[in-house]
C-alpha cells in the first residue's frame, strides 16, 4: 500500500525534482517521449535489453542513490539525508549527446534550491540543504543503456532534511 505523496517527504522531492524537469521546454525537446523520461512510478519503465530504439533514446531517470538517516539526532529533532541522482543513458556515441542532455538538465535545475526548500510536510518546511554534487560521464554503461552503446551521465544532488520528531512520531 502506497502512501499519499503529501504523507511522505521523500515522495514530495521526489516529485519536485521530476516537476522541475519536465515545466522545462528545451529538456523535453530533448528527452522528447514520455517513455524517454523514467519516472519508476508505474507510468514509464526502463526497456528491456536490445529493445531500444532511436526513438526511445535518450532516456532520463531519477533516482534515490543513498540515505543518511539520523532518528532522534537530537532531543526534538531527526534528520534524513539523501542522495538522488539524475541518470541520462544517450545510446549515442558521439560526445556531443550528452552534453546536449546535461545542458538541458543543468537549464531545468535552475533555481532548484529555492523550489525545494519551499517544500512543506505536516504544515512545515522541511528542507534544509539542496545542492548539486557531481556529473560523472561514461561510454557504454550497460546497466543504463541496455543493448545500446553510448554516452550516459549520473548527475548525483544531495537533499537534506529536518523534522521534528514528535511530528514523525504516529
Amino acid at each position: 500500500m502506497a502512501l499519499d505523496a503529501v504523507d511522505n517527504p521523500l515522495r514530495l522531492v521526489y516529485t519536485a525534482l521530476w516537476d522541475m524537469l519536465e515545466a522545462s521546454a528545451a529538456f523535453l525537446s530533448v528527452v522528447s517521449g514520455t517513455g524517454n523520461r523514467i519516472r519508476n512510478d508505474g507510468t514509464t519503465y526502463m526497456y528491456g535489453k536490445d529493445a531500444l530504439a532511436g526513438a526511445d533514446l535518450p532516456q532520463v531517470r531519477l533516482l534515490l542513490a543513498g540515505h543518511k538517516v539520523h532518528l532522534e539526532a537530537t532531543s526534538n529533532d531527526s534528520f534524513w539525508e539523501t542522495v538522488w541522482e539524475i541518470q541520462v543513458a544517450t545510446g549515442d556515441v558521439r560526445f556531443l549527446s550528452v552534453l546536449d542532455v546535461n545542458w538541458v538538465i543543468y537549464r531545468a535545475m535552475l533555481g532548484w534550491h529555492t523550489h525545494i526548500t519551499s517544500l512543506t510536510w505536516n504544515s512545515k518546511k522541511f528542507v534544509h540543504l539542496a545542492r548539486p554534487l557531481i556529473i560523472e560521464e561514461a561510454l557504454d554503461d550497460k546497466q543504463k543503456t541496455p543493448g545500446n552503446r553510448g554516452w550516459t551521465a549520473v548527475w548525483r544532488g544531495e537533499v537534506k532534511m529536518h523534522f521534528t520528531t514528535s511530528d514523525v512520531a504516529e
